[in-house]
């Protein structure tokens, strides 16, 4: 019988060649876990409304963008307690005609999340409730009475599939003003009462994540709504 006899050199080389790939194979296998544990714990929040797009003046503008910028910082904190998950804001553009194609997919990949909610339009304004009429001495008196509202659109996708669709709209009494014409009367102006608006587009997100976000069958903690001093 004819025994080879290898070299002692090409055995240990043998041997590291197959530890180099056993140890790269248990370190895919490591990442992969990781990899998988992260994305079942992370939620995208991506902001689709594109504020320029909507033509404001120019004051206004700003104003939205901070608003924008308000209910995006608030639905990370209120999105966290509700889901019990990571939650990431990405200022990825993101193609609002079209959220169902690959690229969202491609983008929870890019951050190993399981899901994303997308904010798809936020109006927040005033809107006149009734005009009261009085008359006196002194002739005719109308005060009209104005609500502050919010109304945000959104849009939970798991993976590149829509889930749910949710308009929430908040609204509260404001205040009341003497008008001329009830028909034609202006309201408040709403960059004149910017605390407001950030008030109650942040309540806006407290209520989507409290009544609407979909827990996985887990009971969700009330979060107290954000007070108003109007």
């Amino acid at each position: 019988m004819c025994v080879t006899n290898y070299p002692v050199a090409v055995v240990f080389a043998l041997a590291a060649v197959l530890c180099f790939f056993r140890g790269h194979a248990q370190q895919d296998t490591a990442s992969t876990i990781i990899g998988n544990s992260q994305r079942g714990n992370r939620i995208l929040v991506i902001n689709a409304y594109d504020v320029n797009a909507a033509r404001f003046r120019k004051n206004k503008t700003g104003l939205f963008h901070r608003l924008t910028d308000t209910l995006l910082q608030a639905m990370q904190v209120r999105l966290a307690v509700a889901s019990g998950k990571t939650i990431l804001l990405t200022g990825h553009s993101f193609d609002a005609a079209d959220p169902s194609d690959s690229s969202l997919l491609r983008l929870e990949d890019s951050q190993l999340a399981d899901g994303a909610l997308i904010i798809r339009s936020v109006d927040v304004g005033f809107e006149q409730v009734k005009v009261e009429v009085s008359r006196d001495a002194g002739g005719t008196h109308r005060q009209a009475s104005y609500n502050i509202y919010s109304e945000v659109l959104y849009q939970w996708y798991r993976h590149d599939s829509l889930v749910n669709e949710k308009n929430v709209r908040i609204i509260h009494y404001h205040s009341t003003r003497s008008v001329m014409s009830g028909l034609f009367a202006a309201g408040p102006n709403i960059i004149e009462n910017e605390a407001d608006a950030i008030a109650i587009v942040k309540e806006n997100a407290i209520e989507y994540c409290v009544t609407y976000f979909p827990g996985d069958g887990k009971q969700k903690p009330r979060l107290e709504k954000a007070g108003f001093h109007f």
